[in-house]
């Protein structure tokens, strides 16, 4: 079922606690993204809980982007992508290749570079030890070097070319300079703390495992776009 209308009723079993809150993860068929270090966390932090409904509040909310958030995660394709129409993506060498994520915010099929590197980042320390983590945010930080290639001026994009995912309307008619492609973008807002968190993304990655996988030519095409 789709979760914003799973998510409106409560579920069984409830805490022990005077609150009863109510078990709102998916079922794990349901779910976005499977990772054994996020169950593992969820388990060992709630069985120390004295508290049985702060155990609830951080068992749902813990896994809650993984759960729900995660619309699309590959390994990429081995040529270049063509469908954006911004002028710095179409026909670029290397476009959406290797691990790709798309992280959505709330209930809409869109991605905001602020949102979903915060989405992601509690889950930051386990990427070393974590494959699945590892792939996941590696997959994250080259989706984002790609929006950013795209549309350095814009704060929230549509889904990658490679996912299939439908395409969604923002519903504005904002006119906005430099001019987007609305298939590549979902809205155009400057926001100085978009690009900031793009480069958090890969920072905190690297400072968490001391990987420098998404040291590639797109990650490095993209720093020089913001700058």
């Amino acid at each position: 079922p789709d979760y914003a209308s799973y998510a409106s009723y409560p579920h069984k079993p409830l805490s022990t606690g005077p609150l009863a809150l109510p078990f709102q993860r998916p079922e794990r068929r349901c779910r976005t993204f499977h990772s054994d270090e996020i169950e593992k966390v969820i388990a060992d932090i709630t069985t120390r809980m004295k508290d049985p409904d702060l155990a609830r509040l951080f068992e749902n909310a813990f896994p809650s982007t993984t759960d729900t958030t995660i619309k699309f995660h590959n390994k990429g394709r081995d040529t270049g992508f063509v469908r954006f129409g911004g002028s710095r993506t179409v026909l670029d060498d290397g476009a959406w290749q290797g691990h790709h994520s798309f992280i959505i915010t709330g209930d809409i099929i869109a991605e905001w570079l602020r949102d979903s590197t915060n989405q992601l980042r509690p889950y930051q320390t386990l990427a070393k030890k974590d494959p699945a983590i590892f792939d996941l945010i590696l997959g994250a930080i080259n989706t984002q070097a790609e929006y950013v290639i795209e549309a350095p001026y814009c704060n929230a994009f549509q889904p990658p070319p490679i996912s299939d995912l439908p395409i969604t309307s923002n519903g504005q008619d904002d006119v906005v300079h430099p001019a987007y492609e609305p298939s590549a973008v979902f809205e155009c807002k400057y926001e100085l703390d978009s690009l900031a968190h793009f480069l958090a993304l890969a920072n905190d990655f690297y400072e968490h495992t001391g990987s420098t996988d998404f040291l590639n030519n797109r990650w490095y095409l993209a720093v020089e776009t913001l700058l």
